[in-house]
């Protein structure tokens, strides 16, 4: 699941999705209903690969996706909240590795305070580090 809170950004993807002739299904704020559910059909049975998933979707629909098993937060939700949300819908068997990967620049400061508060997320940006790893125990 990849999710992205701005629909220009959501448009890119899609786009780009299409171009590469990538296997994907979508969700946006726009979506009609047997268009969802044929989407929600498609990615929980594995037949298509990545679910492009809207903020503005969730913040007016909040729907139970099942069958993630990794999501993508293309940038941090701009809803603090909504990251445990939609990390709460991950289906964990025990067998299958799970993640949650967030992208994310100097100018996400905000969002990403709000999620991991201020002292790490002072941390992260002042890293040398591209990359950083949180765990869950």
């Amino acid at each position: 699941m990849i999710y992205i809170p701005s629909y220009l950004d959501f448009v890119l993807i899609r786009n780009y999705f299409k171009k590469e002739m990538i296997s994907f299904v979508q969700i946006c704020e726009y979506s009609k209903d047997s268009k969802i559910a044929r989407a929600r059909d498609l990615f929980f049975h594995g037949e298509s690969h990545f679910l492009l998933y809207s903020e503005r979707f969730h913040f007016y629909r909040r729907i139970r996706v099942k069958g993630i098993r990794h999501i993508v937060f293309f940038q941090p939700p701009s809803f603090p909240n909504f990251y445990s949300e939609l990390c709460n819908l991950i289906h964990d068997d025990g067998e299958s590795n799970v993640s949650v990967t967030t992208l994310f620049n100097q100018f996400d400061v905000p969002q990403l305070s709000a999620i991991l508060g201020s002292s790490r997320t002072r941390r992260l940006m002042k890293s040398n580090k591209v990359i950083h790893r949180l765990e869950a125990k």
